[in-house]
C-alpha cells in the first residue's frame, strides 16, 4: 500500500566495494533522506565476489561492484570508470615519477586481493596480452590491511583514487597513474534477481544512477582526470 501511496517505506540493503564507497555512500544517504525519508538504508561493504553472492542469496538488494554480475535475472547498469594507479609508501622510488608504464609493473612486488577481483583481472588480462608476468607477492582480501601493508613500504598496490585519497592527502601513501596503456576499472550497479524489487529498491537505484553523471561528484571522487592523483 505504501508503494501505491507514493510515500515509500521499507529497508533497502545496499552493498558496495570499499574502494569506491566514499563519497558515494554519504551522497546516497543524504539524497535518500531528502527524497524518501521513509526508506531505511542498510549499508555493507565487501568484495565483488561477496556482493555477487549476497545478491544471489537475497542478502542485499543493490550492489555496486567492479564487474558485471554473471547471475541470471540480475539487472545491471554501468556507473563510472576510474583509471588504475600504482600506490606505494610515500617517498618510495616506485612512485617518484609522474606516471608508470604498465611494463614496469613486472619488476614491482605487488600486494593484491585474491581472484576474482575486477582490478586484478584487468591487470592480469593486460599482462597475458603482453606475455608478461606480474609479481603478486602477497594476496590479502582486507582493504584496510592492504593499505597498512603498503604503507610499511615492502609492497605496492594497484588501486583507484577513492580508495587511497585520504592516505595520500595525509602523506602516508603516494599514487601515480599507470599508462601505456591506461587501464580503467568500470563499476556497475546491480539489482538482485531473487525476488521482484520493491518500489523502495527501485527508488534507491534511481538515486544512485542520478548521482553518477554529476560533474561535482566526479570531482569529489578525485579521479586523476580532475587533478589530485599524485
Amino acid at each position: 500500500m505504501a508503494d501505491f501511496s507514493g510515500a515509500l517505506t521499507g529497508r533497502v540493503m545496499f552493498a558496495i566495494q570499499p574502494s569506491v564507497s566514499w563519497p558515494l555512500v554519504h551522497d546516497l544517504l543524504k539524497a535518500t533522506r531528502q527524497r524518501h525519508p521513509g526508506i531505511a538504508l542498510q549499508v555493507d561493504d565487501g568484495t565483488t565476489h561477496q556482493i555477487e553472492e549476497w545478491l544471489a542469496e537475497g542478502r542485499c538488494d543493490l550492489g555496486v561492484m567492479s564487474r558485471v554480475p554473471s547471475l541470471d535475472r540480475v539487472e545491471s547498469w554501468p556507473l563510472f570508470s576510474l583509471p588504475l594507479l600504482l600506490v606505494s609508501k610515500a617517498g618510495a622510488p616506485q612512485t617518484a615519477r609522474a606516471t608508470l608504464p604498465f611494463s614496469a609493473l613486472a619488476g614491482i612486488a605487488l600486494i593484491a586481493p585474491t581472484a576474482p577481483n575486477g582490478g586484478r583481472m584487468l591487470l592480469e588480462e593486460e599482462a597475458r596480452r603482453r606475455g608478461m608476468r606480474l609479481n603478486i607477492a602477497v594476496e590479502v582480501n582486507s582493504a584496510n590491511l592492504v593499505k597498512r601493508l603498503t604503507a610499511r613500504g615492502e609492497y605496492c598496490m594497484v588501486a583507484t583514487w577513492p580508495w587511497v585519497a585520504t592516505e595520500v592527502a595525509s602523506g602516508e601513501l603516494a599514487a601515480i597513474r599507470i599508462v601505456e596503456p591506461v587501464l580503467r576499472q568500470t563499476f556497475c550497479l546491480a539489482i538482485g534477481g531473487r525476488r521482484q524489487p520493491s518500489a523502495a529498491v527501485r527508488a534507491v537505484a534511481a538515486i544512485v544512477r542520478k548521482l553518477m553523471p554529476s560533474e561535482g561528484w566526479q570531482t569529489r571522487m578525485g579521479s586523476p582526470e580532475s587533478g589530485p592523483a599524485q
